[in-house]
């Protein structure tokens, strides 16, 4: 008998043990139906709210404590959500006029908490990038005051050092978001921040031979304070980039911060917004004699180069519903728009109301032809997606060996992905305008008025 109760107290005593380290990482409570169905987790399982609106999470993968987000997807948002196998944290998302709000329980309440507020303590959140309406500055600059006096109070939560090095990224945080803030003011009020008193003793404070300062941000305002020309966020910015790469390669000390600077625009300087004259782009980085570099722009370089304005488009090939192979240069004789998507792409998908919209103010216009070609594996969903939105204008799907092809020699290496052609088979627009964009039509007017007709 006093085997038997020693075993079941061993038992007991083992299950007391296992027992934490099964409890809930963590519970999502959304009281709202419709916010429900947008919240997900990230790399995790999907979300299943039962009928109070809680849904738990349970992933015995996870062995050691571990940060994840809560994402809001059609709201864009995010909150952070720590976990740790035996604790159960526990937050809660409601919506209070229009705005989702987040409360937590649970040992890491306080720390998420300030990981939320770090997170929205950022030079956009005062000064969008596009923002919706005016901006009112004043009221700007008092809400990040107080953002930056709130996330001060909150690092006495940590150890001395991290509470340390946590205000002391505050501080350089504040002075990037107190930059921003007052030179887009200035710039709002027809002024120039390179000669307003405000913003330049802002700028004094940096010193870009002070590590701390050694980041994108203030290094870049250091460059852009001594440039003759801004740096526009769309349409051609050719002039400004060989400007911006001349004053980096002079003026920046370290070559590791040029090169990070400098690189970083084979990215950014052909994002769908801009154009730039690659040619000349490429000109300007090898006459920097660094191989890093080179190597840097190589690949992206040749592959705008082989859509440059003025070239042939190569003949390829593509198939209509019925299965029957077309060459594009049986369509030329008219200005062509070419739209290259797929039905698992979604910001391709985003685009077809607004090139649909183009279509439906120059369908009766002789002189231009709208054309999709999808990219899609599978045959069956890309006739689907046609069938279900019955657009107006020719639909066609490439071959893998299609695709391959665009790809070689027009350097075509994703999706969404628009070209303009002139009506003698010639490159007008290798990386054109998407339909979305405020000037795609612009662009087409400007095309249609070319005389290459």
């Amino acid at each position: 008998m006093k085997q038997l109760f020693s075993k079941i107290l061993i038992l007991l005593v083992g299950v007391a043990f296992v027992l934490p380290t099964q409890a809930q990482l963590l519970k999502v409570i959304v009281p709202d139906k419709a916010l429900q169905a947008q919240t997900a987790i990230p790399w995790q399982k999907a979300l299943q709210f039962d009928d109070k609106g809680v849904a738990v999470l349970e992933n015995p993968e996870i062995t050691e404590r571990k940060e994840l987000l809560v994402e809001l997807e059609e709201r864009k948002e995010f909150f952070n959500a720590i976990v740790e196998p035996g604790q159960t944290l526990t937050i809660t998302i409601q919506l209070k006029d229009g705005k989702s709000q987040v409360s937590y329980t649970g040992k890491y309440a306080a720390e998420c908490e300030y990981m939320n507020a770090d997170m929205l303590f950022y030079p956009s959140t005062y000064v969008p990038v596009k923002p919706e309406k005016p901006i009112d500055f004043t009221a700007a600059k008092a809400q990040e005051e107080a953002d930056y006096k709130a996330l001060g109070k909150m690092t006495d939560i940590f150890p001395v050092e991290k509470q340390k090095m946590l205000n002391q990224k505050n501080e350089l945080t504040h002075l990037k978001n107190r930059m921003t803030i007052r030179k887009a003011e200035v710039t709002a009020q027809g002024g120039n921040f390179r000669k307003d008193p405000e913003y330049q003793g802002m700028l004094s404070q940096v010193d870009i031979n002070d590590p701390k300062y050694r980041d994108e941000f203030f290094l870049n305002s250091y460059i852009y304070n001594m440039m003759s020309r801004d740096i526009k966020s769309e349409g051609d910015v050719t002039e400004e980039t060989l400007e911006y790469i001349d004053c980096v390669w002079k003026n920046i000390p370290s070559l590791e911060n040029r090169r990070s600077l400098i690189g970083a625009l084979s990215f950014s300087a052909f994002l769908p917004e801009k154009k730039i004259d690659a040619q000349r782009l490429w000109n300007a980085v090898q006459g920097l004699g660094d191989e890093q570099l080179n190597s840097m722009f190589k690949e992206v370089i040749e592959e705008k180069l082989l859509a440059a304005k003025g070239k042939k488009c190569p003949d390829f090939t593509f198939n209509d519903m019925e299965g029957k192979q077309h060459h594009i240069s049986e369509f030329f004789g008219k200005v062509l728009y070419l739209d290259c998507w797929a039905t698992w792409c979604h910001p391709c998908v985003w685009e077809i109301p607004f090139f649909e919209k183009l279509y439906q103010e120059y369908k009766n216009d002789e002189r231009i032809q709208f054309i999709s070609f999808s990219f899609d594996d599978s045959i069956e969903k890309w006739k689907a997606k046609v069938k279900k939105d019955n657009p107006e204008w020719a639909q066609f799907i490439l071959t893998k060996s299609d695709q391959q092809f665009l790809k070689e020699k027009m350097g075509i290496a994703g999706i969404p992905c628009f070209i303009v052609l002139n009506a003698d088979g010639t490159i007008a627009e290798g990386d054109a305008l998407r339909p979305s964009d405020k000037n795609a039509k612009a662009m087409l007017e400007s095309v249609l008025g070319d005389k290459k007709m």
